[in-house]
């Protein structure tokens, strides 16, 4: 039985509804078919987002791509690879966010100051640009899609508090 895009978002809005009862942080699921995105290169891809509003100046509506965020993600080459992709994005937080920070000093601060965390985190690297803090990808399936991404999620809320510390610093070189 070949198992669709769509399925993969009712999921990832199962974790959003928990994890709006438990967080504090702004947790976003969206579903984007290729028809809807032509230039999106990964095709169907559902995925669900985690941060916080001040760190985005997108409406909180929309799934938006500035900022910092947390990110899971499926499109149908990861179904066939029974894989879920990961990864933290800081996009133009100068820009952005009005902050005077360097995104190569920002993403460096934050990878030294996570490292530990992050090393038990399946298929994880650091070596991106300082847009991508780190990616990686987790083995899943429809079966045990939550079961795999829950401990992607809960690094993450016990990291997320390092980019409010870094955008602070940053606040004081305004």
């Amino acid at each position: 039985m070949e198992v669709s895009v769509k399925e993969f978002f009712d999921v990832f809005s199962d974790i959003r509804d928990e994890m709006e009862e438990e967080h504090s942080l702004v947790v976003k699921t969206g579903y984007r078919t290729q028809d809807e995105h032509p230039g999106n290169k990964w095709g169907d891809i559902a995925l669900i987002k985690i941060l916080k509003d001040e760190w985005s100046t997108s409406p909180p509506e929309q799934l938006g791509n500035n900022g910092v965020f947390f990110a899971i993600w499926v499109a149908p080459k990861h179904i066939k690879k029974r894989r879920a992709m990961y990864n933290v994005h800081a996009l133009h937080l100068a820009k952005a966010l009005g902050y005077k920070l360097r995104a190569n000093d920002f993403a460096s601060s934050f990878r030294t100051r996570v490292h530990d965390e992050i090393q038990s985190l399946p298929n994880v690297s650091t070596k991106f640009g300082p847009g991508n803090l780190f990616q990686g990808h987790v083995d899943a399936d429809i079966t045990n899609l939550k079961e795999r991404c829950m401990p992607l999620i809960e690094t993450f809320v016990a990291i997320h508090h390092v980019v409010d510390d870094l955008l602070k610093e940053g606040e004081a070189v305004l």
